[in-house]
């Protein structure tokens, strides 16, 4: 295609949007990024990190359907710019440190906003980018979850001794603040400057979108199949979040548990994202590997909550597994939907309401989890979480088949 983006300028698109994707989520949700250093910095009460965290959370949910019916209307280069001019405004005012009651109509505000005009573009600029061509689009979704990777991998660590060796909490914010604020503003200037979409997937005269096309989507059973398969495999992340503790428990030291927390989220996603996108481009089928991986997933699960795991040897390896198998399936998260042959004049609208279902685990995963844990203790409430996202997972291979033979059915 003449005037096609070159390697070099994908690579660094790919690189500073993959660090910026990672700068979303410390301002919109910093309280599970820096529960102690945002509490302490913002003189907070664990009540008052509660009522921030439920609004962030609400509005992130609200966020990702609202991102799918812009990314079906405005063009998806307007659409990162804006985002990322709203994320650089909101770490603006983020670092004067604002009273509580501003700091909620800014997560109000700031989530609505960056979401929703972050997400649905963000799944479309990846496509472009790979020409949108479904041969490679998960190859191309592996790519940059890798950069998303390497820098939630760099900034993490980064702001996190920012934040330990500052004179006090809030200079180390503020810090924090600034490294992240300046990412964002490279990622703009790339955008501005080099993103040059050759072509649209913004839908015009007849395709143009409708609020007809919201009931057009939530009527398609294979949408609903491949939401509750993927969402299941969303929720083996807050399962083996629960699992931290317990290797503390087991007398493993803080230091190693905080770094294989570190090892599944970001150095895992680096290797096994680009391998899951090449496996599913090879197989012609993302949504057969996600069930398959959903599968060996919930066999881990099923077999932590039958054998307890009591050893840090056996649990660090549930841990591992899981984690790999949750980083392969990203890549399929948005490329199944084109498996699914969903119209493209609402592919942003399925993106939307698609990423508000799946990934709802944040918003009662961890709520449910603090509700077992304070009934019935850490030694019955374990086993509780672990065995529920085990059920959830059975249930979600069984979507994953339905799905498999619907989308079987629609390509013969």
């Amino acid at each position: 295609m003449k005037g096609k983006q070159n390697k070099i300028t994908i690579i660094i698109l790919l690189c500073l949007n993959g660090f910026a994707y990672y700068t979303v989520w410390p301002v919109v949700l910093m309280h599970q990024y820096y529960y102690d250093a945002m509490q302490a910095a913002f003189e907070l009460t664990h009540g008052q990190m509660g009522m921030y965290g439920l609004i962030s959370g609400i509005c992130s949910m609200v966020g990702y359907i609202i991102s799918g019916i812009f990314a079906d209307i405005f063009e998806t280069k307007k659409l990162l710019l804006t985002s990322l001019a709203i994320l650089i405004g909101g770490y603006g005012v983020m670092m004067l440190l604002p009273s509580y009651h501003l700091l909620l109509v800014i997560a109000l505000v700031l989530t609505l906003t960056c979401v929703g005009t972050f997400w649905g573009a963000f799944a479309k600029y990846v496509r472009i980018l790979g020409d949108n061509d479904p041969t490679k689009e998960s190859k191309m979704y592996g790519l940059q979850y890798a950069f998303v990777g390497i820098g939630g991998a760099l900034l993490g660590t980064i702001g996190a001794r920012l934040v330990a060796g500052a004179v006090n909490v809030a200079d180390g914010m503020r810090h924090m603040l600034m490294l992240n604020c300046g990412i964002v503003i490279l990622a703009f200037l790339a955008n501005l400057f080099l993103f040059k979409p050759q072509i649209t997937l913004v839908g015009t005269g007849e395709d143009k979108f409708k609020l007809s096309y919201i009931k057009d989507v939530l009527k398609m059973p294979v949408f609903w199949l491949m939401a509750v398969t993927i969402m299941a495999i969303y929720g083996t992340s807050v399962a083996t979040s629960y699992m931290s503790p317990l290797l503390y428990n087991l007398g493993v030291p803080l230091g190693i548990v905080s770094a294989i927390g570190s090892f599944k989220y970001f150095a895992v996603r680096l290797i096994f994202a680009p391998v899951g996108g090449a496996v599913m481009d090879k197989a012609g089928s993302p949504m057969k590997v996600i069930t398959f991986a959903l599968i060996v997933s919930t066999v881990c699960l099923i077999l932590q909550v039958i054998t307890g795991a009591n050893t840090a040897f056996l649990l660090i390896g549930v841990i591992i597994i899981c984690s790999i198998i949750y980083q392969i399936s990203t890549p399929g998260w948005f490329s199944s939907l084109t498996e699914a042959r969903i119209p493209e004049k609402y592919k942003g609208t399925a993106v939307g309401l698609f990423s508000a279902i799946f990934q709802s685990p944040d918003a009662y995963g961890y709520a449910i989890g603090g509700m077992m844990l304070t009934k019935f203790g850490e030694e019955r409430g374990y086993p509780i979480i672990f065995g529920m996202w085990a059920v959830i997972g059975v249930i979600g291979v069984i979507c994953g088949f339905f799905a498999l033979k619907l989308l079987k059915r629609q390509k013969s």
